[in-house]
């Protein structure tokens, strides 16, 4: 049995649907830009291994769980407050660590010594294994930290999981912080979420679960509870590989695992629907805004800006070209910020952010260094040099352009 549901043909579909854009559709059709926007942000997903966000307060064993499920040991770095970075585990062919930045800069850090990189002040470490887990799970270990705005973190989190493994260590207990926390977890993703109960030892242990319990009738509640002692479950199945399967599963592992692949499965099949109903909106979308060219005595809108462009090709560009350009740039950015991006769609989705610019030069008639300057970023998008250097190069290449252009590019 594959670990996801298949969801190629979706991807396909998807693809197809932001493939059939056109600048008419977008203008006669309300809501049509924002209908692709979605159509590449799933299809984004659906090409990506499912983003499971372990999480929980420091020393709630975390790290040492996500390492578990990920068949990769690694000892995690800290700040100097004593509380955790947020660390991405992704595969690759090759085992790599780099210190990151959200602008896309990457340096290379020794994978045995995450520790070393904090001097370099990164807003997070991205690892890279090649362990069969990766390959459809990818892992943000990611603490909450008390003393910031719970709101802020939760919804940080948010924005980078499809699913959240919420750790508690059984010794404190379910407590307020806790509630909190998972309570400000938006409802679509708590459905598809897990919270863990950590142990050192499952023998004797014991922990209320009263409080935990209670969320289910207060629609609050994980698709699963589980409890693992976590270093016994990891020393029976070292590299990933069960060595001593009763040990394994008395420490909770083969729960841990069931409930995990559960759980993705549930979210890979949810993104699923939405694809599906979300291209099912934009061929019904294309199919009203064809009739209504056929027909314009049935009284389709248009947009005043759009009729000037048609009237006169050397006008302002209006808002329908400046909006999609700003809508494009947004969502790549957003996308590469979260790190849910190949440098592969990187590329393909920066070359139809400088074709949009491209369009608004010509309407605009710019003058001829603007254009060299635009054909000089698009012979940037073949990557060259390490990964995060080529998509931070572009990247910044992009916003020169479109302070180029004039600011309204970016006005929202």
């Amino acid at each position: 049995m594959p670990p996801l549901p298949d969801a190629s043909s979706e991807i396909a579909a998807l693809r197809e649907a932001i493939a059939s854009r056109s600048a008419e559709l977008q203008e006669k059709v309300p809501g049509y830009r924002v209908l692709l926007q979605r159509c590449r942000r799933l299809a984004t997903l659906l090409s990506a291994p499912v983003r499971v966000a372990v999480i929980g307060a420091s020393g709630s064993g975390k790290s040492s769980l996500t390492s578990f499920l990920a068949s990769r040991p690694y000892i995690a770095p800290t700040l100097a407050d004593g509380t955790g970075l947020p660390l991405i585990l992704r595969h690759g062919p090759r085992e790599e660590a780099r210190a990151c930045w959200w602008s896309g800069v990457a340096i290379p850090i020794q994978i045995d010594d995450l520790q070393s990189g904090m001097v370099h002040a990164p807003d997070f470490i991205e690892l890279r294994m090649n362990t069969e887990a990766l390959s459809f799970l990818s892992f943000l270990d990611m603490p909450i930290r008390p003393g910031q705005a719970l709101a802020d973190q939760v919804a940080w989190v948010s924005e980078r999981a499809d699913l959240v493994v919420f750790c508690v260590d059984a010794r404190r207990g379910w407590g307020d912080d806790e509630d909190a926390a998972w309570s400000a977890l938006p409802e679509a993703v708590r459905r598809d979420s897990i919270i863990v109960l950590t142990f050192d030892d499952l023998a004797g242990a014991s922990v209320d679960t009263a409080a935990i319990g209670a969320l289910s009738t207060e629609g609050k509640g994980p698709i699963g509870l589980v409890r693992i002692a976590t270093p016994r479950a990891a020393a029976a199945a070292p590299g990933g590989r069960v060595a001593d399967r009763n040990a394994w599963e008395n420490a909770g592992g083969k729960v841990m695992v069931s409930q995990l692949l559960h759980a993705a499965r549930a979210a890979r099949a949810r993104q699923i629907s939405d694809a599906r109903h979300l291209v099912t909106a934009v061929r019904e979308a294309r199919l009203h805004g064809l009739n209504d060219a056929a027909r314009p005595s049935t009284g389709a809108t248009v947009p005043a800006e759009a009729n000037e462009l048609r009237t006169d090709r050397h006008a302002e560009a209006g808002p329908t070209a400046r909006q999609e350009a700003a809508d494009l740039i947004s969502a790549l950015l957003e996308d590469t910020e979260a790190a849910r991006i190949t440098e592969d769609d990187f590329m393909l989705r920066a070359d139809e952010v400088l074709a949009s610019f491209t369009s608004i030069a010509k309407i605009e008639a710019v003058g001829p260094e603007l254009m060299e300057e635009i054909n000089e970023a698009r012979a940037n998008l073949e990557p060259q040099g390490s990964h995060s250097r080529s998509v931070d190069r572009v990247s910044a290449m992009i916003l020169q352009l479109a302070q180029g252009l004039s600011a309204p590019v970016l006005d929202r």
